[in-house]
């Protein structure tokens, strides 16, 4: 995928986020979360993170609100996680909203 593919998908991806990924990105964004910077739907090699922080090198994937198979869900972060995080953190959806 060419670099503006991927600036169009991401911008795509940011306008169709999830109730999920607005409520998240509203407690993430302008360095509201301990003064550390995040990126929303962020291009990392061929693949678009949902949320990312560069500086800890941290990835955060929000499931759900889509429908795409688990075992594809799966195999993407398997190849996401390598290119760029040291920690990450994957959660459901319905997860994020009973425990916000």
């Amino acid at each position: 995928m060419r670099e503006s593919e991927k600036i169009a998908t991401a911008r795509t991806l940011r306008r169709r986020q999830t109730d999920a990924e607005k409520a998240l990105w509203r407690l993430l964004r302008n360095r509201t979360f301990q003064g550390t910077k995040f990126r929303r739907q962020h291009a990392i090699g061929p693949y678009v993170a949902d949320f990312v922080c560069l500086e800890l090198k941290l990835v955060v994937e929000l499931d759900g609100g889509h429908v795409v198979p688990e075992a594809k869900i799966r195999a993407r972060y398997e190849r996401l996680w390598p290119l760029v995080a040291q920690a990450r953190l994957r959660a459901d959806r319905t997860e994020f909203f009973d425990n916000s």
